[in-house]
């Protein structure tokens, strides 16, 4: 089994500020990978500024909206508050007045770092791009924060670009998750699961069914993820990379395409024996119901065969451009 190691109570003094594993990893994902797109993007012949400001653009929409999935889909409780079983108060707890042992804190929503979704993050992405390529110029802070949108240009290109980055910055962003063991998953005994320690976090409890005395092995979703983007980026690095004639969305095809699979596949792995464990839908339906990542696997394939749809269909466009032919605008 994968050993188990933790650097979440190991954090770094910077001044006044604590720097967190997770959070240095997050940070380097999103460097790396907007360096990475850039770099795939000009050997296609765009802008580097265009692909610059749309990956500043989706950055900040996603994360927004990584916060906002993750709250309301996941954990609405810390919004809305916990409602008394049975309309009885526990005896450490005070009901509020609507009848609820804790009224939520609606101050939540602007907390962005305090829990992120990934499929939050495919969805502000899908906002950012989808309003990116609609304006020619995006003020978001007037004479501070001023960027180039991307009207009457070839979308498809530069989302490719962006994907390529995408993959890369995906491995850190995931392996930041395995950092903080985020994403807890079922006991198991497979040499995949991680061998945690009975009582490293009050919220998971001890299976004995499983492992030695002391130890309960569970999965760590946040490490199985890193093995698909390791090999969707390997695709696009040692495949991709070279050749000039795919379909235009040909990455972003592939990478929806196949993580939503993959992804439906590790939601049915995630621990319900848990504190905090994921909300679970649609139970009267399937035992023990569907996670929100289940519903967002599903809309992300469909996205992804809208997009090689698509992209196949512009491949046959003989006037839809291989580069950017519009001048990169002044800075």
């Amino acid at each position: 089994m994968i050993p188990y190691w933790s650097w979440t109570h190991q954090p770094i003094p910077v001044g006044p500020l604590e720097l967190h594993l997770f959070g240095i990893l997050v940070g380097m994902g999103v460097l790396f990978g907007a360096w990475q797109a850039r770099k795939h993007a000009e050997e296609r012949g765009l802008k580097p500024i265009v692909i610059a400001d749309l990956a500043i653009f989706v950055v900040i929409i996603a994360f927004i909206m990584a916060h906002q999935v993750s709250l309301f889909a996941y954990f609405p409780e810390r919004v809305f508050g916990t409602p008394c079983p049975d309309g009885l108060c526990p005896l450490d707890a005070t009901c509020g007045p609507r009848g609820r042992c804790d009224d939520g804190d609606w101050l939540e929503v602007v907390r962005i770092w305090n829990g992120i979704s990934s499929f939050g993050g495919f969805l502000g992405a899908a906002i950012a791009l989808a309003l990116f390529f609609r304006f020619e110029r995006i003020v978001l802070i007037p004479k501070v924060l001023e960027l180039t949108g991307g009207k009457g240009r070839p979308a498809m290109r530069y989302m490719d670009s962006l994907a390529f980055g995408f993959g890369l910055g995906w491995i850190f962003g995931r392996l930041g998750c395995f950092s903080a063991h985020d994403h807890v998953g079922k006991a198991s005994e497979s040499f995949l699961a991680v061998n945690f320690p009975d009582g490293w976090r009050s919220s998971v409890p001890a299976v004995s069914e499983f492992g030695a005395p002391g130890f309960t092995p569970r999965f760590d979703l946040g490490l199985l993820e890193v093995f698909w983007a390791v090999a969707i980026f390997a695709l696009y690095w040692f495949y991709a990379r070279k050749r000039q004639d795919l379909r235009p969305g040909w990455y972003c095809a592939v990478m929806c395409i196949s993580y939503a699979p993959y992804r439906f596949f590790l939601d049915t792995l995630r621990a319900t024996d848990i504190g905090g464990a994921d909300t679970r839908y649609f139970q009267q339906l399937v035992e023990p119901g569907l996670t929100p990542g289940h519903v967002g696997a599903v809309i992300v394939l469909g996205i992804g065969l809208a997009f090689w749809f698509y992209g196949g269909k512009l491949a046959r466009d003989p006037n839809y451009p291989k580069s950017d032919p519009v001048p990169a605008p002044e800075m």
